[in-house]
């Protein structure tokens, strides 16, 4: 088929109907595509174009995902004019192209392909199927140019074949790790059932967990290895233990990718409440002398506590009373160690059955 063809760049979405003629450089005869890229010359061997003709590619998005692939055709449609024969040629500024269309080739770069021995089918329209294209492993925009020609039947270039062209700009972005399909926190005595699933993923590394009490400063709750690459869905839990917070807490995952790319879920609230007052820590220990003792108290109302070091027979040997507020509290407790022996005791108070144990040295 004596039919070639110039790819021309014009600012048109890839999803518009082109209906401008077109001009075909000599060196892109029948099987050849070696000069798509490069072919700046042109002659008007192919006529112009018939108003309500196209060539449109159907299945390759704007916006594309890096390193994705993506299967296409390339339509052509000669309005109500009936063609004989069908030809086609097209260029990426990057990424690959591969095909299993036998009537299809691929230059040796992977950026160019055109039609191979012209298919003879009498229509009106004709599509070129099975064409992929593999978007580049960066994020940036990619020009597409393409063309193609509906043509008589006579294998010469006359005005009685028709050509159309077009241009695109495709958006690379970067793959988003993970797609959540559900995320939820649930109470349960002291502990947070947290659960969540991923409709996909795409090179995930993990799942971090994260806590916050202020819905702002987030620390690391846990740490979960992801599936890493799936198209079905996934499910993940954890159990945070929170026998030592009160009020609300806010979990939230960080998805990361094995690139280093993060993203962040949607947001889930539980709301503690204490079912006891209780120590929940003491620090530092072992205490030292003339070193103060801090405690986190979580208490059931506003009162007044007493805390109290006792022997491990029971003895009570100091006393300290503090006032508390309905919640978490932090107090210091300064008792004077110079008269306590160095040994073990256990820290209690009178509003509780808790105590922890203390070692002064």
């Amino acid at each position: 088929m004596k039919k070639s063809l110039l790819v021309v760049c014009t600012a048109i979405s890839i999803i518009a109907i082109f209906q401008s003629s077109i001009q075909a450089p000599k060196s892109l005869l029948k099987a050849s595509g070696s000069g798509i890229a490069t072919q700046t010359s042109c002659t008007s061997c192919h006529g112009s174009a018939v108003s309500g003709g196209s060539i449109t590619l159907v299945g390759l998005p704007t916006k594309v995902t890096a390193g994705q692939s993506y299967t296409f055709s390339v339509h052509l449609n000669d309005a109500k004019t009936t063609a004989k024969d069908w030809g086609f040629a097209m260029t990426f500024a990057s990424g690959t192209l591969s095909t299993t269309n036998a009537a299809v080739g691929i230059t040796s770069g992977k950026l160019n392909c055109y039609h191979q021995t012209p298919p003879f089918v009498t229509d009106t329209a004709y599509t070129f199927d099975k064409i992929t294209w593999t978007a580049p492993a960066t994020a940036g925009t990619v020009a597409v140019k393409f063309a193609g020609i509906a043509g008589n039947g006579d294998m010469t270039d006359n005005s009685a074949d028709h050509s159309y062209k077009g241009t695109a700009s495709l958006t690379v972005s970067l793959p988003t790790p993970v797609k959540i399909a559900s995320f939820e926190a649930l109470l349960a005595s002291n502990k947070v059932n947290l659960k969540w699933s991923s409709a996909s993923e795409l090179n995930t590394e993990s799942f971090i967990v994260e806590r916050s009490i202020d819905g702002s400063s987030y620390s690391i709750a846990g740490t979960l290895k992801a599936v890493g690459n799936s198209t079905t869905l996934h499910a993940y839990s954890f159990t945070d233990d929170v026998s030592s917070l009160i009020g609300n807490v806010y979990y939230r995952l960080k998805i990361i990718d094995k690139n280093g790319t993060t993203a962040y879920s949607e947001v889930q609230v539980v709301s503690v409440k204490a079912n006891q007052s209780k120590i929940v820590k003491i620090y530092p220990n072992p205490l030292r002398q003339g070193q103060n003792l801090n405690v986190k108290f979580i208490a059931m109302k506003s009162d007044n506590v007493t805390f109290s070091l006792i022997t491990s027979s029971g003895s009570k040997v100091a006393n300290l009373t503090s006032n508390v507020n309905e919640g978490i509290n932090n107090i210091t407790l300064n008792f004077d160690q110079r008269h306590l022996s160095k040994g073990t005791y256990y820290l209690t108070t009178n509003n509780s059955q808790d105590k922890q144990l203390v070692v002064i040295q």
